[in-house]
């Protein structure tokens, strides 16, 4: 977290009246994967613990002269590509490149490579361990091939899945086999004017589940833009001031990994390995954050979900009980379990749902009162209005009425499918000296 202290002017020569300092013990919930290291202050080798305002003009950093495209040897994106922070590969790791993705070429030096991921630069050879060339010029890219963060993207860039998004496959299936089971095993025992009469209700339930599963698993959840030029970006206006008389009265919070102020509510997801606005948990079923723009369609889908599976096992006992008065034993329960026997198909999805839909109730009725108090579960969990009012809710109705009614935000994200090209690779500004690219073209293979 960014606490502000007063400083006297002149002091410090480099001081104009305001230090920010960070506590790397108050953002553990910026904690990032091997993916993506912490963001280095320019000249620094590590996350700064006082950063200044400084009367010196920050640093240039060295123009790109051209694009890298990073692709695995195994085409699964499983391959580790190592950039380090010099020459050697036995210096410090500045960052991994593990998929296919666009980075910044800046300098070469015979076989190595200076190159920029983000806001890290770092050297690495174009070769992986086997020898296969992996790192090759290219003059046209689309946006979403630069992305830094652990999304997977579709459809050239036009739907943003989340860093879990094989998970989301395995959601789909749960909802489409048991529904297929019912549709095909347990509709056709029932007279055919009653089993068309049931069917539509769950045809409802399940179009609506994969709606909201999709639509909340295929969109921006509400993703800040982080800021890779490498500068420690100064605080908004106003902040500084509530911070120097109580710490965290403001709400922004500084983010060293995306190099931004992030607003009140927002959280950085060490999954995503983004800054979300009105972070509410990172979903493993969906499979991505929920945040400000997809939460409605997250509620939408856990609704959907336990309407379905409560209608679907509620049909299928009334079909087991129908059956188990035809049968034969001492009591209800013997001919009952006869009848589980006789229906196994039936049997079997009504013990499946009778086991998920009480969480799958508990879940739906949480999210309700979440929005009944407009909060969220990243509040709730850090009991965040245990010692004060929270200022965002209206009432029950009215929160309602704002979750659902109001249009969702724009996304703050550039459109991710546009294609980016070069007249021709290699141009270069002159303060970028006679580099060279010749050291990258395609040569004999060699390992590192």
């Amino acid at each position: 977290m960014a606490r502000y202290e007063k400083v006297p002017t002149g002091e410090r020569e480099s001081a104009v009246g305001v230090v920010v300092t960070f506590d790397s013990e108050d953002e553990t919930d910026d904690e990032e994967d091997d993916y993506d290291m912490p963001m280095l202050a320019p000249g620094g080798s590590g996350s700064p613990s006082v950063i200044e305002e400084s009367k010196e003009a920050p640093v240039a950093r060295k123009p790109e002269i051209g694009k890298l495209r990073y692709t695995p040897n195994t085409g699964r994106g499983r391959n580790r590509h190592v950039v380090y922070a010099e020459r050697d590969v036995a210096s410090r790791v500045v960052t991994t490149l593990r998929k296919p993705r666009v980075i910044s070429l800046i300098e070469t030096q015979g076989d190595w490579l200076l190159v920029r991921c983000g806001a890290r630069e770092g050297w690495t050879k174009r070769y992986d361990p086997s020898g296969a060339d992996v790192l090759l010029p290219t003059n046209n890219w689309y946006r979403y091939e630069e992305w830094n963060g652990n999304n997977r993207f579709w459809c050239r860039g036009r739907l943003i899945l989340g860093a879990h998004w094989r998970t989301t496959l395995c959601t789909t299936s749960l909802v489409w086999v048991p529904t297929l089971i019912f549709w095909s095993a347990t509709l056709p025992l029932f007279p055919a004017s009653v089993g068309w009469g049931l069917a539509i209700p769950s045809v409802v339930f399940f179009l609506a589940t994969n709606y909201g599963l999709w639509r909340a698993a295929t969109m921006d959840p509400g993703i800040i833009p982080r800021d890779d030029s490498g500068i420690p970006r100064d605080p908004p206006p106003g902040v500084a001031e509530a911070e120097a008389q109580e710490a965290g009265s403001s709400g922004y919070r500084y983010c060293d990994t995306c190099n931004l102020w992030r607003p009140p509510r927002a959280k950085h997801c060490s999954s995503c390995n983004n800054c979300v606005e009105e972070f509410d948990h990172h979903c493993p079923w969906v499979g991505t954050c929920i945040g400000k723009r997809n939460y409605l369609y997250f509620l939408i889908f856990v609704c959907s979900v336990t309407l379905l599976s409560a209608y679907v096992m509620l049909v299928c006992l009334v079909r087991l009980a129908t059956d188990a008065r035809g049968r034969k034993g001492p009591n209800g329960l013997a001919k009952f379990v006869q009848a589980l026997i006789y229906r196994p198909g039936t049997s079997l999805l009504f013990c499946f749902l009778f086991l998920i839909l009480w969480s799958l109730i508990g879940l739906s009725g949480y999210h309700i009162y979440l929005v009944s108090v407009a909060t969220t579960t990243n509040e709730m969990v850090k009991n965040v209005y245990s010692s004060r009012r929270n200022t965002n809710d209206r009432g029950c109705v009215e929160n309602w009425a704002h979750k659902c009614l109001n249009q969702i935000p724009t996304s703050m994200l550039p459109p991710m499918h546009e294609l980016c090209m070069r007249s021709s690779f290699g141009d270069m500004d002159d303060a970028a000296g006679d580099v060279s690219t010749a050291g990258i073209q395609k040569g004999p293979a060699r390992g590192h």
